[in-house]
C-alpha cells in the first residue's frame, strides 16, 4: 500500500501520527459482534429433490420453463433468491433449473461483495497498527 493511503487511514483517527496510531490500535483491539468477515461453519448441501421443492415455493406455481424464459432482471432476481438458500451451489441450481451454469454464475455475481478484499483490508489495517 502507498504511503499516501496509510496517511489517509491514520488521519481518520487523528491528525497527529502517534495519536492516530494509538487510537487505531485501540480500535483494532475492540471486541465486535460484526459478522461480515466471520468464517461460518461449512454448510450442509441439500439434495436436488429438496431444492426442486423449495424452488417451486419460490416460483409460486410457475414452472421451471417459465423461469428459464423470464426477462433477465426477473430471472436473475429469482436465481439470487435461490442462491441464498443455505447449502445450495451454483452448479446445483443450473442442474435443477436447466439454466446454463454461466447465467447462474453471472446472476449470483451481481450482488456478491468482495469478502476476500475486505479480509485483506482488515489484515492490512492490523499490520499498520501492529495489533
Amino acid at each position: 500500500m502507498s504511503r499516501c493511503f496509510v496517511e489517509f487511514i491514520l488521519k481518520i483517527f487523528d491528525e497527529c501520527g502517534e495519536i492516530a496510531r494509538q487510537r487505531g490500535q485501540a480500535f483494532m483491539k475492540q471486541d465486535s459482534n460484526d459478522k461480515f468477515l466471520d468464517i461460518e461453519e461449512k454448510q450442509q448441501k441439500i439434495n436436488d429433490e429438496r431444492l426442486y421443492e423449495v424452488i417451486q415455493k419460490i416460483l409460486k406455481g410457475q414452472s421451471l420453463g417459465e423461469l428459464q424464459s423470464m426477462e433477465k432482471a426477473s430471472r436473475d432476481k429469482m436465481i439470487r433468491k435461490i442462491k441464498s438458500i443455505e447449502g445450495v451451489t451454483q452448479r446445483q441450481i443450473a442442474r435443477v433449473t436447466g439454466i446454463n451454469q454461466s447465467l447462474v454464475f453471472k446472476a449470483s455475481k451481481q450482488e456478491n461483495h468482495p469478502k476476500a478484499s475486505g479480509l485483506a483490508l482488515t489484515q492490512w489495517l492490523q499490520s499498520i497498527f501492529v495489533v
